[in-house]
């Protein structure tokens, strides 16, 4: 992984570095904010919380990126992004470029970038959820759908259709006995209506107790340029060195779309199985998602939509909504069920 990482970032270089006049910046955004009616729970399992009314902002941030011609087919290239809270009106409060930030060169050989990115197992299978980065967003692919800091980042040209990425994070928690390093990757296809992703992700704990995989597989077809059907797999383990423990589990991911004119139809529905310890099930920790909604273009920039989304688990879990949970930093108790009701604004500029 590493060595393919060192070709690519050479291969890039390649070319002489010689300045150009030429350069662009530009400034970008997504505001995403709904109205939302939530609640959790049964009258005989977990926390009932009802009635309660927010405002919710999804996945909005702000953004500067430019490129300048250097010499001969490169560029060197730059991103600045922050998440913002259109609900309260105000930018992240600790940081400026918490999100996707970096500095790189882009060719004819591909794309690398230093900095902060989405890793590949994010990023590789969003097609796959009709709601991703929005209220209802499925939380299928949790705990590994990160952006991964001190990251060295590779996006080869994409031939035929089919392109790859690569990652590797070195060591970055401070003290000189740390082993935190992370690395992943991912092949992607997209032409004729296909779409497929295949992904690998590894971390490595700081301490080097443990070891952590995953693996994320999908595929999605489109139908009469109207309607798209997907189906996504993701495997999770965590590995105790010292005992050689496996913490696994598995989760499905199915989902569908349909246009008709401006209206967009949305539908999802998640199932996680039961978590494993050294191959013996736990009982009661799986849970299941569904998400149904609809959108309505006003513009190529610009959709209201409608969306409801329920968690359901099972008695010894309490998986919740993320970003945004019910409850808040509080959370849920185990068995209960959060569900959401909401209608959004979604605009990109």
């Amino acid at each position: 992984m590493k060595k393919l990482l060192v070709v690519a970032v050479v291969a890039l270089a390649a070319p002489a570095l010689a300045k150009a006049e030429t350069a662009n910046v530009n400034v970008y955004g997504t505001i995403n904010t709904a109205v939302e009616a939530i609640k959790s729970g049964t009258p005989t399992v977990g926390e009932a919380i009802t009635g309660r009314m927010r405002l919710a902002s999804y996945s909005s941030n702000f953004g500067i990126k430019g490129s300048e011609d250097l010499s001969e087919g490169l560029k060197g290239i730059f991103q600045i992004e922050t998440d913002l809270d259109a609900a309260l009106g105000t930018l992240n409060a600790n940081a400026f470029g918490l999100r996707n930030t970096g500095l790189g060169l882009d060719s004819g050989f591909g794309r690398a970038i230093l900095g902060k990115w989405d890793t590949p197992f994010k990023t590789a299978a969003t097609f796959a959820d009709p709601f991703y980065g929005s209220s209802g967003w499925m939380q299928w692919d949790i705990p590994m759908a990160t952006r991964q800091t001190g990251s060295i980042n590779y996006w080869s040209p994409r031939f035929f259709g089919a392109g790859v990425q690569l990652y590797y994070a070195p060591k970055t928690a401070t003290g000189n006995v740390s082993n935190d390093y992370h690395y992943g990757g991912a092949l992607t296809y997209s032409d004729m209506g296909l779409n497929a992703a295949v992904a690998y992700n590894y971390d490595n704990a700081a301490d080097d107790s443990t070891k952590s995989t995953g693996l994320k597989a999908a595929a999605g077809y489109t139908l009469f340029d109207t309607t798209t059907i997907n189906v996504g797999y993701v495997a999770f383990t965590a590995t105790e060195k010292a005992a050689s423990v496996d913490t696994k589990s598995k989760s499905l991911l199915f989902s569908a779309t349909h246009k008709l004119g401006d209206v967009t139809f949305r539908g999802a529905y998640g199932i996680t199985g039961k978590t494993s310890i050294a191959g013996v099930d736990q009982a009661d920790t799986g849970y299941k998602q569904l998400s149904v909604g609809a959108g309505y273009g006003l513009s190529k920039r610009t959709e209201v939509y409608g969306v409801f989304s329920k968690i359901s688990n099972e008695p010894a879990l309490a998986r919740n909504f993320s970003p945004n949970p019910v409850n808040g930093g509080v959370g849920i108790l185990a068995g209960a069920d959060p569900q959401l009701f909401g209608i959004g604004v979604k605009h990109a500029f």
